[in-house]
């Protein structure tokens, strides 16, 4: 009897660990995006794709960790997690090699300038939330040279100063992976 409750309290630590694992996994991958450059849909078409050509090997571990479940659903953890944890290392690797000072810096135009409108939340009752006051968050879309665009978030007072059609020095380079990196200063 000892021997179940040690493999439950085992499954469920691991169970755990493993969501903990996961939410920082997600939360690495979109830092990890603003300064990469690249397709995602190819990129995590890929991922997915190998989640899946892996799993076989994995059915083992997958089973115990779920207990007594169909295929379909320890396939598709494999496939979640594989593609979450395998991004966001190789993004990480990527992009935490490259020194943001060294990159090389290029030329690009600012297409547009914008603004959004974003609502803080507001606790109403022990419950209950709602939309609080509004705050802007100011961006900007600019265009390399290749015809390459990409949107970056600004401070109020950098939004101030750049205007339409100016040219603005972006850091951009190879990462040690050799996915092409962004750094805007």
């Amino acid at each position: 009897m000892a021997k179940k409750s040690s493999v439950s309290a085992g499954r469920w630590i691991t169970i755990g660990c493993g969501t903990a694992m996961l939410i920082m996994a997600g939360g690495g991958i979109l830092v990890f995006a603003d300064h990469t450059v690249i397709n995602f849909y190819i990129w995590f078409g890929v991922m997915l794709a190998l989640g899946v050509l892996t799993s076989g090997p994995c059915m083992r571990f997958w089973r115990w960790l779920l207990g007594s479940i169909r295929r379909f659903w320890m396939v598709l953890a494999h496939t979640v997690t594989f593609t979450l944890v395998l991004s966001a290392l190789l993004l990480g690797v990527n992009y935490l090699g490259v020194e943001s000072g060294s990159l090389p810096q290029e030329k690009a135009v600012v297409v547009r300038k914008y603004s959004e409108t974003r609502y803080h939340s507001k606790r109403v009752g022990r419950r209950t939330y709602s939309r609080g006051a509004p705050y802007k968050v100011y961006k900007m879309e600019v265009e390399f040279a290749d015809g390459l665009k990409r949107d970056f978030p600004l401070v109020r007072e950098r939004y101030g100063r750049i205007h339409k059609g100016d040219t603005i020095l972006v850091g951009r380079g190879r990462g040690i992976l050799g996915m092409p990196v962004i750094d805007v200063r």
